[in-house]
């Protein structure tokens, strides 16, 4: 439960995932609630949707480019 719960020093921060549908910004769109990520190297990317029963990879690569804004547009329509 505490991976899902921000702190008091990050409240969209919680153990090991961004509270991405509870507290996200204008500019990333209509992020559905619940939705929690975690971030890794290169940009590795888990994103976990619970009112749409969909989990996200990315595996992220050194020599790879990538655009967070445009994912995230692609994503979730903004």
């Amino acid at each position: 439960h505490e991976c899902f719960v921000g702190s008091k020093a990050k409240a969209g921060y919680g153990l090991n995932f961004w509270l991405m549908g509870i507290y996200s910004k204008q500019s990333n769109g209509p992020i559905p609630r619940g939705t929690v990520a975690a971030i890794g190297l290169y940009k590795q990317l888990l994103i976990v949707i619970p009112s749409r029963k969909m989990v996200i990879v990315r595996l992220g690569s050194k020599k790879t480019p990538f655009n967070e804004r445009k994912f995230l547009k692609v994503m979730f329509g903004t």
